[in-house]
C-alpha cells in the first residue's frame, strides 16, 4: 500500500515539474517573441524616420539650388541689360555730340 502512494506521489511531482517546464519555456518563448517585435518595430521606426529626413533634406538642398539659380540668372539678366542700355545710352549721346559739331 505504502509503495502505490510512493509512485503517485512520484508521478504527482513528476507532472508538477514537466509542467512548471512547459509554463517556464512558454513564458520564456513569448518574452523572446515580444523582445523581437519591439526591436522590429523600433529598427522600421528608425529607418522610416532616417528616410524621410533624407528625403526632406534633399527637396531643401533642391529647392535652395533652384532658387539660387534663378537669383543668379535675374541677376545677370539684369546687369546684362542695364549695360547694354548704358551702352547704347552713351553711343547715342557720343554721336549726337558729335554731329552736332
Amino acid at each position: 500500500m505504502i509503495t502505490i502512494v510512493v509512485v503517485v506521489a512520484a508521478v504527482i511531482v513528476v507532472l508538477v515539474v514537466v509542467v512548471a517546464a512547459v509554463v517556464v519555456v512558454v513564458v520564456v518563448v513569448v518574452v523572446v517573441v515580444v523582445v523581437v517585435v519591439v526591436v522590429v518595430v523600433v529598427v522600421v521606426v528608425v529607418v522610416v524616420v532616417v528616410v524621410v529626413v533624407v528625403v526632406v533634406v534633399d527637396v531643401v538642398v533642391v529647392v535652395v539650388v533652384v532658387v539660387l539659380v534663378v537669383v543668379v540668372v535675374v541677376v545677370v539678366l539684369v546687369v546684362v541689360s542695364t549695360s547694354s542700355r548704358s551702352s547704347r545710352s552713351s553711343s547715342s549721346s557720343s554721336s549726337s555730340s558729335s554731329s552736332s559739331r
